[in-house]
C-alpha cells in the first residue's frame, strides 16, 4: 500500500476493514472477515467472497490487498452477469 494515495472510496473500505483487525496486525482471520462482510452487507456475495479468499483453510489471514482485490474481482463478476441497463434506455448515444 505505500508508495501510493488510496482514493476516498478505498481509505473508506480501508477504515472498514481496520474496524475488524481486532489484534491490529493488518490481516483479517475467518471472523473477523465475515463481520467486514456484514458490515458492508455483501450477503450472498460475502459468503461467495470469504471461500474465495480463505479456501478451505481455516488458519488462512487475508490483508487489505486481498480483500480489496477479491472484492473488485467479485462485484466485476456480478456487474457482469447484469443486462446493460443502457442497451436498453440509451440506443440514440454514440458508443452504445
Amino acid at each position: 500500500m505505500e508508495g501510493r494515495e488510496l482514493d476516498p472510496y478505498e481509505q473508506q473500505l480501508l477504515a472498514v476493514f481496520e474496524s475488524c483487525d481486532q489484534d491490529q496486525s493488518g490481516c483479517l482471520d475467518g471472523h473477523g472477515l465475515e463481520q467486514l462482510c456484514e458490515k458492508l452487507q455483501l450477503e450472498e456475495q460475502g459468503f461467495e467472497l470469504m471461500k474465495c479468499l480463505l479456501g478451505s483453510s481455516s488458519g488462512k489471514k487475508v490483508t487489505f490487498a486481498e480483500f480489496r482485490d477479491g472484492l473488485l474481482t467479485l462485484l466485476g463478476e456480478v456487474q457482469s452477469e447484469r443486462p446493460n441497463r443502457r442497451e436498453a434506455g440509451d440506443r440514440g448515444s454514440p458508443g452504445s
